[in-house]
C-alpha cells in the first residue's frame, strides 16, 4: 500500500535510549500567557512561504453587512523577529525517561507562563513551568490514562482536553488536580476544533468516504457547524476538502491505495477571539459569528505559492520511493503524474493564536524550500502585520507576548522543546 502522507513539519520519532534535561543559555523572557483560540487544520506542506509582506488598509464592502479587509502588498517584512538562540531547551542530553519526547500532538500554554505538552507516544501530558521545569505528569495509569492521544484543546480556564482516539473519548484534566472527567467521541471524521465565549462547540466534520471506494478522483467536502447546549445547531457552511487519489480500491482485507492530491489543502477551522474562523488555505480568511453568518473577509494579501514542473516531479518521486513492488510504485507515480500541476498551492498550511488575540498563519512549504518556517502575523482588526521566521529546524507550537515555545530535532532525532525570545 502507499500513502500520500502530509509532511506536517513537526518532528521525527525521538530514539527511546535518549532521555532529556534542561539546559540554559540567554535571558528569561516572560511567560507563555493563555491561547485565545484554538484550530485544527489539515495541514500540507507546512513550511516557509516567499513573497512580499502586506501593508494594511481598510475598507466597507463584502456580501451584505460583511466588512471586507484589504491588505496590499509592499516590499518589506514586518519588524518583528525571533532571537536565533534559544533562553533555554527542555529535552536534550541523557537523564530521565521523562524528558523524553517522541512524537507531539499538541502544546498549550497554562498557568503564569507555563505550558502543556502531550505526546502520543509516551501517551502524557505533562505540565511544565515557565523555565521548562517539568512539574507533573498526567494520564498515567488509573482514571484517564491515555491510549493514544491525538490532539490537546483548552476547556476554559486551565482546562486541558485531550481527544483520544485510542479509547475514543474526550478527557478533561486540571493541572494540579489530575484527570476531571471525560465524554464519548463523535465518529470518524468529526471532531470539536474549539469552543466560543458561549460555550457553544465548533465542529468540523468531513464527508464520509464512499465504500467501496470507487478508483479514481474522489473529492470530499468539509462541514463546519456550531453546536450549542440549548440553542439550535447551526451549520456555518460545507468548504473543499483535500481530494483524493484512490490507486486500487483495496482486496478484501486489505486497506485502499490512496494519496491525498499534493499542493492542496483543505480548510482551516477554528476560534478566533470569539468568533469562528474558516480559510480555504488561500490569502482570504472569514469570520463568521455565532449565528453562522459572516462578519468579516479577512484578504491578507499574502499569496499563493507558484508551483513549477520540477516540484511537481520532486513530490512525486519522494513521495512514493519507499514503495517496494516496482510495478505499484510506477501505477502509483502515473496516477499523480496524470493529475497534472496545479499551478499554485495554498498561501496557509497551519495556524495559532496569541495571547495579544493576533493570528498566526504559517506559509506553504513547497520542496526545495529552506527547512525554515515563516509565519505571517495578522492582528484583531484584520491588518497584516509582518512576517515572522522562525530559526532552523524549529516547528513554532505556542506564540507568546514576548517570545515563542517550538520543538526542533537534531540529526539524530532527538526532540527538544526551545523557547526564543520574540522582539517587535
Amino acid at each position: 500500500m502507499s500513502r500520500w502522507d502530509p509532511i506536517q513539519g513537526g518532528v521525527p520519532v525521538v530514539h527511546p535510549q535518549r532521555a532529556g534535561q534542561i539546559t540554559r543559555g540567554g535571558a528569561f523572557g516572560r511567560g507563555a500567557g493563555r491561547l485565545l483560540g484554538t484550530l485544527l487544520v489539515l495541514p500540507l506542506l507546512p513550511g516557509c512561504s516567499s513573497g512580499d509582506a502586506p501593508v494594511p488598509s481598510s475598507s466597507q464592502g463584502g456580501r451584505g453587512n460583511t466588512v471586507l479587509v484589504e491588505n496590499p502588498l509592499q516590499a518589506q517584512p514586518g519588524p518583528w523577529s525571533v532571537d536565533p538562540t534559544p533562553v533555554w531547551t527542555v529535552g536534550s542530553g541523557d537523564g530521565d525517561s521523562t524528558g523524553i519526547y517522541s512524537r507531539i500532538t499538541g502544546m498549550l500554554p497554562v498557568g503564569e507562563g507555563g505550558f502543556a505538552v502531550l505526546d502520543a507516544t509516551p501517551r502524557t501530558l505533562r505540565i511544565h513551568d515557565r523555565d521548562g521545569r517539568l512539574l507533573e505528569i498526567l494520564g498515567g495509569d488509573g482514571p484517564g490514562r491515555l491510549q493514544l492521544p491525538s490532539a490537546l484543546l483548552p476547556g476554559g480556564g486551565d482546562t486541558l482536553v485531550v481527544h483520544d482516539v485510542g479509547v475514543r473519548q474526550r478527557l478533561w484534566f486540571v493541572p494540579g488536580e489530575g484527570y476531571l472527567r471525560s465524554e464519548a467521541l463523535e465518529g470518524s471524521g468529526r471532531s470539536v476544533v474549539g469552543w466560543l465565549p458561549g460555550g457553544e462547540r465548533v465542529i468540523r466534520e468531513e464527508e464520509p468516504l464512499p465504500q467501496p471506494l470507487p478508483v479514481g478522483m474522489l473529492e470530499r467536502s468539509v462541514t463546519v457547524r456550531i453546536e450549542g447546549a440549548t440553542t439550535p445547531d447551526v451549520e456555518v457552511g460545507r468548504f473543499p476538502g483535500i481530494p483524493l487519489l484512490v490507486h486500487a480500491s483495496g482486496r478484501e482485507g486489505q486497506a485502499p491505495d490512496v494519496s491525498p492530491l499534493p499542493f492542496r489543502s483543505g480548510p482551516l477551522v477554528g476560534v478566533w477571539n470569539g468568533r469562528v474562523l474558516v480559510s480555504p488555505g488561500t490569502g482570504e480568511l472569514t469570520e463568521y459569528g455565532v449565528a453562522g453568518d459572516p462578519l468579516r473577509i479577512i484578504r491578507t494579501g499574502v499569496p499563493p505559492r507558484v508551483v513549477h514542473e520540477h516540484a511537481v516531479a520532486d513530490l512525486i518521486l519522494a513521495r512514493t520511493a519507499a514503495i517496494p513492488d516496482p510495478q505499484v510504485r510506477s501505477r502509483v507515480q502515473a496516477d499523480l503524474r496524470a493529475v497534472g500541476n496545479p499551478g499554485e498551492a495554498p498561501a496557509f498550511a497551519d495556524v495559532r493564536v496569541d495571547p495579544a488575540g493576533n493570528l498566526w498563519l504559517l506559509g506553504f512549504r513547497l520542496p526545495g524550500d529552506p527547512v525554515v518556517q515563516d509565519w505571517w502575523v495578522v492582528d484583531p482588526d484584520g491588518r497584516t502585520v509582518g512576517r515572522v521566521r522562525m530559526p532552523p529546524r524549529v516547528s513554532l507550537r505556542v506564540p507568546g507576548h514576548d517570545h515563542i515555545l517550538g520543538t526542533m530535532a537534531d540529526d539524530e532525532g532527538v526532540i527538544r522543546i526551545v523557547r526564543h525570545r520574540l522582539r517587535k
